[in-house]
């Protein structure tokens, strides 16, 4: 059945959640506006950012009905960040049909909402993703899962090496890669750009949605609570595909539609003291957050699920 996009109830629940960067969330939102289907409800969710960013959302969005601007009392991070919002339009607005998006995303295509909601999919299905396409024009999703012991346990080899290596002083690695003529560091995570060209459900072991936009469907939310809540940033994207291979439910790419994202390629490159800071501690964390994901892989079913509902 074709929605009805003029109703006045919402039928599609957005969640936008911030860090600092009010600014992108403007220009999201008014992309949003000039989607054909207008009957959404949006909750912005400001993850305590220290900028003032909460006042701004609050102040611009103070008299529009569409648009609702929460704040956490501290960071909680990425996944549990998304929760609050995707838990407030459940119980605020009874809306389980739910597009979860980075706040330095926006839309070109017009119909974006339109055809997602619209396109015919049975109670299996989970997720649907799109592509999301980058700063450089490359598409970001689907990206490759990491839920096999064998992807899990070449993941945490590669960071524990990471780790290793930028404890080692700066100066000794460039004379290092200088004589053996490579590069201080290499990229690592950047697939190939997927060649998908018609709807289709993913395979788990191989590939996951990007979780730059998602779209949580009816039958996944009203069971689960949206994202893993023991990650902070890292892997959020393998423990959807760890849930949905549990539960053997599904995730849809539609490539016909696309989101814009500003950030860029993900790339890990050395090229300064600050940088190599920043190279370290995103290494440490995903050597954590790969961590924990091992054992939740490893976890009796059960106990795994009974993190993924409401308390």
């Amino acid at each position: 059945m074709k929605r009805d996009t003029n109703s006045p109830t919402p039928q599609l629940g957005i969640v936008i959640l911030n860090y600092l960067n009010f600014e992108d969330v403007f220009e999201c939102i008014e992309t949003i506006k000039n989607q054909t289907l207008q009957n959404y409800q949006i909750v912005i969710v400001d993850n305590a950012s220290p900028n003032g960013a909460y006042q701004q959302l609050e102040d611009k969005y103070r008299s529009d009905k569409k648009v609702d601007v929460i704040k956490t009392a501290k960071n909680l991070g990425f996944a549990r960040g998304n929760n609050i919002g995707i838990k407030y339009l459940k119980e605020k607005y009874q809306l389980y049909n739910q597009l979860v998006i980075n706040a330095d995303t926006y839309f070109n295509q017009n119909d974006y909402f339109d055809q997602l909601m619209n396109y015919k999919i049975d109670k299996s299905c989970a997720l649907i993703g799109t592509k999301i396409i980058n700063k450089e024009g490359y598409n970001q999703s689907p990206l490759v899962s990491a839920i096999t012991d064998s992807k899990i346990d070449a993941s945490l080899d590669m960071f524990k090496k990471l780790i290793l290596k930028m404890k080692i002083p700066r100066w000794i690695r460039k004379l290092k890669n200088r004589i053996l003529n490579k590069k201080v560091l290499e990229k690592i995570e950047i697939p190939q750009e997927s060649t998908i060209d018609k709807p289709t459900y993913l395979n788990l072991e191989e590939e996951c949605l990007h979780g730059a936009a998602l779209y949580f469907t009816e039958f996944y939310l009203k069971k689960y609570i949206g994202f893993f809540p023991e990650t902070f940033l890292y892997r959020e994207e393998d423990f959807l595909a760890l849930v949905c291979q549990k539960t053997k439910m599904k995730q849809l790419y539609l490539p016909q539609l696309e989101i814009q994202h500003k950030e860029g390629a993900s790339t890990i490159a050395a090229d300064g003291s600050d940088k190599d800071i920043k190279v370290k501690r995103r290494a440490e964390r995903m050597y954590r957050e790969t961590r924990r994901l091992k054992e939740n892989v490893e976890l009796d079913d059960q106990l795994f699920l009974d993190k993924m509902k409401e308390k």
